[in-house]
């Protein structure tokens, strides 16, 4: 991860999470591993109630175009955590690319939002 990206940031980071239906996970995290990130456990269930409001609109092969995120922020120095969290589970780098997580038996897509201006 890219540090500068939080060090630019406001006050409090925003992540984005989406239910998705098909791909790949990098990782796989259990409810101990995001013990004390709670804004992210919540997020799980609003995201996989909006792509259920989109799947109710739109045809399956459409749905990753029209569902919204779900929504959470975070301090600087939980946010660290958690993107570390992420990154070494996933051995991914998040700020190239969002990452692609299995949380009890479900797919997700976690992303935080780059700080503007």
């Amino acid at each position: 991860m890219h540090f500068s990206y939080l060090s630019a940031s406001p006050a409090t980071i925003r992540f984005k999470v989406v239910r998705i239906l098909e791909g790949e996970p990098c990782c796989e995290l259990n409810k101990e591993e995001l013990n004390g990130f709670t804004e992210l456990i919540d997020a799980f269930p609003v995201a996989d109630r909006e792509l259920e409001d989109t799947l109710k609109r739109f045809p399956r092969d459409y749905y990753d175009l029209f569902v919204k995120p779900a929504v959470f922020t975070l301090d600087k120095d939980r946010s660290a955590k958690l993107i570390k969290l992420i990154e070494e589970k996933c051995r991914i780098d998040l700020s190239e690319r969002a990452a692609k997580i299995r949380y009890m038996g479900k797919l997700y897509r976690i992303g935080f939002e780059f700080p503007c201006g």
